[in-house]
């Protein structure tokens, strides 16, 4: 069997260390304990900010389940920075440079202590890609884990979450609303533990950092203040172990797509622009070449399928409510839009991962179908027929499912059927998200230049 403790051991098992041997003693390790792999616990805890308040209970429950996995648990902590609350004073000069300390902290404590894998367990902004960071630089097995959303205020039926309080205070500036009724909304903005409930950058972070691999399926998105939140803990505990035994490694699980998978999911759901500043120190910190050019890359050919605030209507509560970032992921990966073939903390690939999960078809209004006629506006220029067949099959595939489909699109097309056919065959690899919109826009091209209805013959060809 292999061994599991390979950093710890250094100190539990050399007959060198006797002082640190003690030092174990003394905080209750047993012999038996000298023997088993050592789990850092990093919490991001602290009282004053309800993103955070709740992560030292999830430490504590977290480090009983690895008792029960046949691991150690270490608890410690780290620093934390509310942007909620720094907002608009000098205090957010602290908030960018929390993510270093944040990562260098926890690289300071694995490495000093030689422990053997690491559970982060993060709630506000900085502090996600800051635990990231950190695991790259130590490479060693390591997971995530989210403290979640925070629950919806409630004032007179209506909905609240952060941003509510800053719209109150429009509307008493502009006589909208008393100050009675200004107070009311602010107290009751946010009932209780958790970070900001809209796709701001807490839950940005945390659901791109799912969609690249690092977080346990639906950690994003389970509510803070959910039942299943504390029941996680096992899953934690049980998985780090399995990475223990596969020697499974941050750098195993990082790469250029993996990140693009975390950009396609920000583009997805209209998240936080600070993503952008985190993942290039992310990739930074994996020594993967990644550029302001790939965002734009990325974002280019990824809809916008939600409908969260604080662009739009729904919370990430909501979000849970419809089967989680996991639901979200699949309908990215039905659509191509995805490298499924990218290694998770499950030991399995992201596709993999995928497979049992059931599409939600009650998206409601949190997340749309893709807008075809917005994408086909988009792609569409005054290029002649087989060149805008290009640019859409360029948008949509692979580089390698795009050099085949390329040779396709080379040859002369002799007519205007043969270029709807040539468009249809195209799309034969196509991810089936794209299917209507890519031969309807063949078929309008060509109705344009010939003034026929050719509608008829697209759907018949379509039936065969």
């Amino acid at each position: 069997m292999k061994e599991i403790n390979k950093h710890s051991r250094r100190l539990t098992q050399d007959e060198s260390q006797p002082a640190s041997q003690a030092m174990l003693y003394a905080v209750g390790l047993s012999d038996e304990d000298m023997h088993k792999a050592q789990v850092g616990i990093a919490s991001t805890g602290y009282n004053g900010n309800p993103c955070n308040m709740h992560l030292n209970r999830l430490k504590d429950e977290v480090k009983i389940e690895c008792k029960i996995a046949d691991m150690v648990g270490l608890g410690f902590n780290t620093i934390g920075v509310s942007d909620g609350i720094s907002m608009g004073t000098s205090g957010m000069n602290y908030s960018l440079v929390s993510r270093d300390i944040i990562a260098d902290s926890i690289e300071t404590v694995m490495n000093a202590q030689s422990y053997d894998a690491l559970i982060a367990i993060v709630g506000c902004d900085k502090n996600m890609p800051g635990a990231v960071i950190s695991m790259l630089r130590l490479n060693r097995p390591s997971i995530m884990m989210y403290g979640g959303t925070i629950a919806s205020g409630n004032y007179k039926g209506r909905k609240l979450n952060i941003v509510s309080a800053f719209e109150a205070l429009g509307q008493k500036v502009a006589g909208e609303i008393e100050e009675d009724e200004y107070r009311e909304i602010i107290k009751r903005s946010i009932p209780g533990a958790g970070a900001c409930g809209g796709m701001y950058t807490a839950n940005t972070m945390a659901s791109a950092i799912e969609c690249m691999g690092f977080a346990l399926p639906y950690n994003s998105s389970i509510p803070a203040e959910n039942p299943n939140k504390l029941s996680e803990s096992e899953r934690h505990a049980l998985a780090i172990k399995n990475l223990l035994q596969k020697d499974i490694k941050p750098l195993d699980i990082i790469s250029k797509k993996s990140i693009e998978n975390a950009i396609a999911l920000v583009n997805a759901l209209g998240g936080s622009t600070n993503a952008v500043l985190h993942f290039l120190a992310i990739a930074h910190a994996a020594d993967i070449k990644f550029s302001l050019e790939d965002f734009q890359r990325v974002s280019d050919k990824t809809p916008l399928i939600a409908d969260l605030k604080p662009s739009g209507k729904y919370l990430m509560e909501d979000v849970h409510g419809i089967g989680g970032t996991p639901a979200i992921m699949k309908y990215l990966l039905d659509g191509g839009y995805l490298h499924g073939d990218c290694l998770t903390v499950t030991g399995k690939t992201l596709a993999e991962g995928a497979i049992t999960i059931k599409p939600n078809v009650k998206y409601k209004d949190v997340i749309k179908k893709v807008d075809t006629t917005a994408l086909i506006a988009d792609a569409t220029c005054d290029f002649d027929l087989q060149a805008d067949v290009l640019t859409l099959t360029e948008r949509v595939l692979q580089p390698e499912e795009f050099q085949v489909n390329l040779q396709l699109c080379k040859k002369d097309f002799r007519n205007d059927w043969e270029a709807v056919q040539m468009g249809m065959s195209t799309y034969d690899n196509l991810p089936p998200l794209f299917s209507d919109f890519l031969i309807g826009h063949v078929a309008a091209k060509v109705a344009q230049k010939t003034e026929q209805n050719i509608w008829a013959g697209v759907n018949a060809n379509a039936g065969e």
